[in-house]
């Protein structure tokens, strides 16, 4: 089963008063097709959960190598896992502080 990571980060995660987005990062399995195809469904429902989202996709050794998590201070905000059927909705698992 696939399952994806969401990080939010920028001024709206750094109690900025006046943050006009929200930037969110998806970290993913790999390169591999179906990890890609799985990670645009998962950056769909975001931006229709959050319109104004501004969405980033990594696969895990691009974050790795990328130190982005670390450097931009994300934090993790949500998990998200591949439903069985594509006609199943996805499961957005939200972690709480």
């Amino acid at each position: 089963m696939k399952h994806a990571k969401v990080y939010g980060f920028g001024s709206y995660f750094s109690n900025s008063a006046h943050a006009n987005d929200i930037d969110l990062l998806i970290v993913h399995g790999s390169v591999q097709e179906p990890s890609c195809r799985f990670a645009i469904r998962c950056k769909r429902e975001l931006v229709r959960m959050f319109p104004r989202a501004h969405v980033t996709i990594l696969s895990e050794t691009e974050e790795r190598e990328a130190g982005f998590i670390s450097t931009a201070a994300a934090r993790l905000i949500a998990t998200i896992k591949e439903p069985k059927t594509e006609k199943t909705s996805l499961k957005v698992d939200f972690v709480l502080d």
